[in-house]
């Protein structure tokens, strides 16, 4: 968890730096490792979680006119926390626009186990016992930077106030390191407020 709050006051200087730009505030609550699209490994940091992340405006300069998102999961569970960053891609549809998907590309940072040791001869009974509640109670992630893909979909009740579903998935696909890539699938519920 220590590592999370150091990597979380990292974040927050950053969102304080671009706060200027800020053109949208979430947050929200996380089912985290629902035991979504991996292949069994699910299940194993079973948990609630928050969310909350910082929005920039469209940077019209580039194709797509991506925003920026800045946040974070915070596990409330003793399971991995997140913090995150990403372009934010929209695609507005429906009468007067109000409904909405969207695509989330990103990196993170975490706190949790990169790789547990599995048993060998020789081991102590406290260390095999360490190792086996380790290894059934923890994602092996393998980096401590993961990819982040996000999407989502929403409705806008007014102007300002928007609720979404989203589904994410970190993992580090075997391109940051050839370590353990157990990675993670999380479902959310979130409010989103535009500011003026």
């Amino acid at each position: 968890m220590n590592r999370f709050l150091a990597c979380l006051t990292g974040g927050a200087m950053l969102a304080c730096a671009g706060a200027a730009q800020a053109t949208e505030l979430r947050a929200g609550v996380l089912y985290h490792d629902f035991g979504g699209l991996d292949a069994g490994i699910s299940g194993k940091e079973e948990s609630v979680a928050i969310t909350a992340s910082v929005v920039s405006d469209k940077v019209r300069a580039l194709p797509l006119m991506p925003a920026f998102e800045l946040g974070g999961d915070l596990n409330f569970g003793g399971a991995t926390s997140f913090l995150w960053f990403g372009s934010v891609l929209r695609l507005d549809f429906g009468t007067g626009d109000r409904f909405y998907f969207e695509y989330a590309p990103g990196l993170a940072i975490h706190d949790g186990e990169l790789e547990i040791d599995d048993l060998e001869p020789g081991l102590t009974a406290e260390e095999a016992a360490r190792r086996v509640f380790g290894n059934a109670n923890n994602i092996e992630y393998g980096s401590r930077i993961l990819f982040r893909n996000a999407l989502g979909f929403g409705y806008r009740f007014t102007d300002q106030v928007a609720g979404e579903a989203y589904f994410e998935h970190f993992s580090h696909g075997k391109i940051l390191s050839s370590r353990s890539n157990e990675g993670v699938d999380i479902l959310g519920l979130r409010v989103s407020y535009t500011l003026d």
